[in-house]
């Protein structure tokens, strides 16, 4: 426990830059929400953290069903070498390697950036309709901001592919400079122009900020996805085969995710209006904090997570997952008991703010909860994706299909408060102990006894 507590304290280069780039963000986070519940009129509220929630659909992409790209990258890491421009030296095998991986990956997510702003853009306008306090320029922005995030995607696989070829560091510093331009946006906007207008302009700004970065420092990778690109798409491996339909599997898996726990808001909005939706937005934005700045410990280690697969490292690979694991556990934990306490002063000795936040217990703490029960799902997820593999899709999908399900069911006969506790029991009592035993059964077919990683936060 020393030695993790440790590692923790003094994580390596890795993980300090992935939370660095988190913690701009989350450090930023309280200013914004404070600007947000005290600038804001209480209806519009409830709209900025369903605006919010649309452009997180990009770092869910980049970060989440992402990283795929980066295990699968990572298998070639001990293959290649950076030269600048971003040219890569490596045998003609591995080369053809990554640009079919390029070629194939761009194209999925261009398809995927089609299907957003086509479903995105009638949903919004549909909801925002149904209730007479959100139109008006409110569907401009958000057709203004599927748009932005939408023509962002495209990027993703190019800037995961660097990532997972032994560049993360460079790619770290990139998204915090993203991370840090949001916040000062948000924070000069929100006050001035308005939260709805503060969401748009950080889309746009997250897909300059990527694209200049890829133009200025990349170019010579650039002209190989555009060769990868005009390559014929018939033109294949087993390999990138398995990564497309992996990958369809695993983009299921994360927008599953990140439907069960966002859509909270816009079906709060819906049955008990924009007030309430306001209330849950923000308590969502303060609980899931721990699992953001937990998820750190892990992201920096996803490119060891392949390499070691891909060189049958298997007694390592599990060492390193479960030591990533426990330490990211640690981190969520204590920051869902800090969560709970601040949200707990805030109704105590803060009245004025007291109506835009769900009440501590047990509201809060159950969508904290809920939040540590995701990093535990993620933790086993990405554990099992660095063998090339997606085999917890089902069990996940139906996990947070269940969740979803539950909290509708409970927005639909009471309120905000009991929406959050369904949630998080069918997370604890179903999605949970599930998804952990068809882990277990899915490793032992890999023919490698281990133990399932879900950390001891103990």
């Amino acid at each position: 426990m020393r030695g993790i507590l440790s590692d923790i304290a003094s994580p390596d280069q890795r993980v300090r830059l992935v939370l660095a780039t988190r913690l701009v963000t989350i450090a930023g986070a309280p200013v914004t929400l404070l600007l947000v519940m005290t600038r804001v009129p209480v209806a519009e509220q409830g709209l900025y953290f369903v605006f919010v929630n649309l452009v997180a659909l990009a770092q869910l992409f980049e970060i989440g069903v992402g990283s795929l790209v980066v295990q699968y990258a990572s298998h070639e890491l001990p293959n290649v070498r950076w030269e600048s421009g971003g040219r890569i030296v490596a045998d003609e095998r591995v080369l053809r390697r990554v640009r079919l991986l390029l070629g194939r990956s761009v194209r999925w997510y261009t398809a995927a950036a089609v299907i957003i702003a086509v479903t995105a853009i009638p949903f919004g306008l549909i909801l925002f309709s149904a209730r007479s306090d959100s139109r008006g320029s409110a569907m401009t922005l958000w057709v203004l901001t599927v748009v932005a995030t939408a023509a962002y995607l495209p990027m993703v696989p190019v800037v995961n592919t660097i990532e997972g070829c032994g560049r993360l560091v460079d790619v770290q510093r990139m998204r915090l400079v993203q991370a840090a331009a949001l916040v000062m946006s948000a924070w000069m906007l929100i006050p001035t122009l308005g939260a709805l207008i503060a969401v748009a302009t950080g889309a746009l700004l997250q897909l300059l900020t990527a694209g200049y970065w890829l133009l200025r420092r990349w170019p010579a990778l650039l002209d190989l996805v555009r060769g990868a690109r005009m390559q014929s798409t018939a033109e294949t491996t087993p390999e990138l085969d398995r990564l497309y339909s992996t990958q369809l599997r695993t983009a299921a898996v994360w927008l599953s995710a990140h439907l069960a726990t966002q859509g909270l808001t816009p079906l709060v909005l819906y049955f008990h209006g924009a007030v309430s939706a306001g209330q849950i937005g923000a308590t969502l934005a303060l609980t899931t904090v721990p699992y953001t700045i937990g998820m750190s410990w892990l992201q920096g280690r996803l490119p060891d997570f392949g390499a070691l697969a891909s060189q049958g490292k298997h007694r390592e690979l599990d060492m390193t997952a479960r030591h990533a694991t426990t330490q990211a556990a640690v981190v969520c934990l204590a920051g869902v008991v800090g969560v709970i306490a601040v949200i707990g002063a805030i109704h105590q000795f803060v009245p004025a703010l007291r109506d835009r936040v769900l009440p501590p217990w047990p509201a809060a703490a159950a969508l904290a909860a809920a939040a540590f029960v995701g990093l535990l799902l993620q933790a086993m997820a990405g554990y099992i994706r660095a063998y090339r593999a997606e085999p917890l899709v089902a069990v996940l999908i139906g996990g947070y299909a269940a969740m979803l399900s539950a909290a509708w069911v409970a927005a639909s006969l009471r309120g905000p408060d009991t929406t959050a506790v369904a949630f998080f029991l069918t997370s604890a009592l179903i999605t949970l102990p599930a998804t952990a035993f068809m882990l277990w059964r899915e490793r032992r077919k890999l023919g490698v006894r281990v133990e399932v990683p879900t950390g001891d936060p103990a």
